[in-house]
């Protein structure tokens, strides 16, 4: 990955939000990994056995526009995570309401829009 202003500006706000959250006194959520047994299809769906028995992450918490409040059902997110030797995988699903409620902005890589983002650190 190239450095530069923009990817040293993202750091800071990561490491911002951490600290923020470890001073708040707040447990920190986990979410294990899940030993993938077989195979699955890496095709955008959740229809593999596999994803139906990994753990999942849910009631996650709004960054921007409103910090910390929590996340609208109708329009939630859930995500889970196998690993094999090789490989880790990581499936989310994001909710919407609606077709019409999905942003169509573009933006380039590596830059965080004004849009809902999942990202792995």
């Amino acid at each position: 990955m190239r450095g530069g202003a923009g990817v040293d500006a993202v750091l800071v706000l990561y490491h911002a939000v951490f600290c923020s959250f470890a001073q708040s006194g707040e447990i920190a959520k986990q979410l294990p990994a899940q030993r993938l047994v077989g195979k699955i299809i890496i095709d955008g769906s959740f229809n593999d056995s596999a994803w139906a028995s990994a753990p999942e992450a849910t009631h996650f918490v709004e960054f921007r526009p409103s910090f910390g409040k929590p996340e609208n059902q109708p329009s939630r997110t859930s995500v889970k995570i196998l690993y094999d030797d090789n490989f880790i995988y990581i499936g989310g699903h994001c909710f919407e309401t609606s077709k019409d409620s999905i942003s169509q902005e573009l933006v380039g890589r590596d830059n965080v829009g004004a849009n809902d983002f999942l990202g792995v650190i």
